[in-house]
């Protein structure tokens, strides 16, 4: 199974333009490009992968862990801002990366990717 790094998928999803990155144990990240779900060409990811991943972006008490889920809105340099929401918290099973359209911040805002 694969070993994945925070940078490497937020580079991808920047570098392709891409709205969302969804990682579930078994298959190989897919990125979210206009309308259509498209696989990166890496090895599937497992999901202790998935739990490291989430458990390094969303810290001890994330947004929203009382209802099965957790959130976390961040940065990733210049190139913008991300939601990492994490399902089946605390443990997750399914972790989508959601990207800001440009120019906009978390505030009122919700990511531009849509939900699976």
């Amino acid at each position: 199974m694969a070993s994945l790094q925070w940078d490497r998928l937020l580079e991808t999803c920047c570098r392709r333009n891409a709205s969302d990155i969804l990682l579930s144990p078994g298959a190989s990240p897919l990125i979210r490009l206009a309308e259509s779900w498209r696989s990166l060409q890496v090895p599937a990811v497992d999901a202790a992968t998935i739990q490291a991943l989430a458990s390094e972006q969303l810290g001890e008490n994330p947004a929203g862990r009382e209802e099965g889920y957790a959130y976390s809105d961040f940065g990733y340099g210049d190139a913008g801002r991300f939601r990492a929401t994490a399902f089946g918290y605390p443990a997750t099973n399914v972790l989508l990366i959601s990207r800001y359209p440009s120019g906009e911040s978390d505030g009122d805002h919700q990511p531009q990717g849509a939900a699976v």
